[in-house]
């Protein structure tokens, strides 16, 4: 037991600072009929690794028919929600659009854990894939995938989906990017964990996992589609109070707990809790997913989303919640939850105090 605490000790101590601020690299290109317009984000702490002259354009270079397209920096701009930098880029080719072939190489060098989720539009439909020091080069067959779709490519308009189908199939990169945003989330990772340092049911742990569902679901649908928003700090902050006042709670409850015979989990107390504060981070998964520019596919890129999120939380509770099941049968599993929580509410005070500006 002493073993399992501090291995996860030194794991927490580990983590990042800001955990969940900052936003991901992530590429958007969409393909006219001789021409790509591209929009490059990056977060601010990866764009430092960078020289002060570097150029973007020189990291992002496309090919068609292996005749190289001229880029053109239009653009940029600061995005304070997600901590990072977005990049506008024009891309001309010397001829209509045959066969693409995009390298990248911004900070693969620098940085080998790197990674760019890149999402391609091409006649109203979506391709997701990723750059990474293993695979910096993508070809797109667009002549043979346009043959296939019927479609054709223009430069004056932007290409939409033209049905429910297309919708759906341009929106389902959203999926990946939702698992990757809450498994990654660490602050999120830590709340749902501080959640289970109590002993509990499989029917009591699906009620706090759909209450948790449903509360961060409505905040992040009014935030994705502008009907409600709120400070991307404030937020943050309340995200890491949320950490230290479940731990502080645990600690309570534990105060006179020698052992867990006979426990009384407090369901509808926590339930409350995990609904209140399931509204917070429902507003703390929605600005990377805004900041994307979503369009004229917002709603089902949001499904998508919140379906990828969804995922991520129960990968998240199937692994912990056995291993918790068995760390409360042992003998001395209250000072197990108890030293984990004030881990945890440790943790949350760090990042509330880094958040507010008090360290």
């Amino acid at each position: 037991m002493t073993r399992i605490l501090i291995l996860f000790s030194l794991f927490l101590g580990s983590l990042p600072v800001n955990a969940h601020l900052a936003g991901i690299t992530d590429t958007h290109i969409e393909l006219g009929k001789s021409k790509l317009k591209v929009v490059y984000t990056v977060p601010n702490i990866d764009l430092r690794l960078l020289a002060k002259e570097a150029d973007i354009t020189k990291g992002i270079n496309i090919y068609n028919a292996q005749q190289a397209c001229t880029a053109i920096a239009t653009g940029g701009k600061q995005l304070e929600n997600i901590a990072s930098q977005q990049f506008f880029i024009d891309y001309h080719c010397p001829s209509d659009l045959t066969n693409l072939q995009i390298h990248y190489s911004l900070l693969l060098d620098i940085k080998p854990s790197h990674k760019n989720h890149v999402r391609l539009s091409i006649a109203g439909r979506l391709q997701d894939f990723i750059f990474s020091a293993d695979k910096n080069q993508h070809n797109v067959p667009v002549a043979y995938l346009l043959n296939l779709w019927h479609r054709e490519l223009s430069d004056n308009n932007a290409s939409k989906p033209s049905n429910t189908i297309d919708q759906l199939i341009s929106s389902t990169p959203y999926f990946g990017i939702g698992i990757e945003h809450i498994v990654l989330g660490w602050d999120h990772v830590l709340f749902l964990l501080c959640l289970l340092l109590l002993p509990i049911k499989l029917k009591q742990l699906m009620a706090l996992v759909t209450s948790f569902t449903l509360a961060h679901s409505i905040t992040l649908a009014l935030s994705v589609l502008n009907i409600v928003s709120l400070p991307a700090l404030m937020v943050e902050i309340l995200i890491a109070f949320s950490i230290v006042y479940v731990a502080l709670h645990n600690l309570w409850i534990l105060r006179q707990q020698r052992c867990f015979t006979n426990f009384s989990f407090p369901l509808q107390r926590q339930l409350l809790t995990t609904f209140s504060f399931g509204l917070i981070h429902g507003f703390g998964f929605s600005y990377i997913l805004k900041e994307m520019g979503l369009g004229e596919q917002a709603s089902t890129a949001l499904l998508f989303f919140n379906l990828g999120v969804e995922t991520g939380q129960l990968m998240i509770v199937a692994i912990a919640f056995p291993a918790l099941v068995w760390i409360f049968k042992q003998r001395h599993s209250t000072v197990f939850a108890q030293a984990m929580s004030c881990v945890l509410g440790t943790v949350g005070v760090f990042w509330l105090a880094q958040r507010t500006g008090l360290i």
